[in-house]
């Protein structure tokens, strides 16, 4: 199944979120619902509860996005405004720091390896 992109995916963790806070925060007695709020869709809005699938599913999204803001943070902390020989402009990111030492090497190796007679 394909993935959702990072604006649909936090927008449905954002209306995901909103939706456990006033159940949260709902007052309780006897106006007030308790537990399951009508099944598939919560008075006629059109919103659904997430199943537990959909739930591990997008909290799998949510840590693998938080580990790559961690990784391109501690990488700014290590790089800081080092440049990029080609642009000269600081890198941007990890991938671009690694995309251009990856050319580098193979330029490199290109260049002093053996010549045809």
């Amino acid at each position: 199944m394909e993935e959702m992109n990072t604006i649909e995916m936090q927008a449905q963790e954002s209306a995901a979120g909103n939706a456990r806070y006033a159940e949260s925060t709902a007052p309780a007695g006897p106006e007030a619902p308790q537990g399951d709020l009508g099944g598939a869709d919560n008075e006629g809005t059109g919103a659904r509860r997430q199943t537990p699938e959909e739930n591990a599913r997008f909290a799998a999204m949510r840590r693998r996005q938080e580990a790559q803001q961690r990784e391109e943070r501690l990488f700014h902390e290590l790089v800081g405004d080092a440049r990029n020989p080609e642009t000269g402009m600081p890198f941007a990111s990890k991938a671009e720091f690694v995309a251009w030492r990856d050319g580098a090497a193979g330029r490199a190796s290109g260049a002093g390896g053996p010549r045809a007679a």
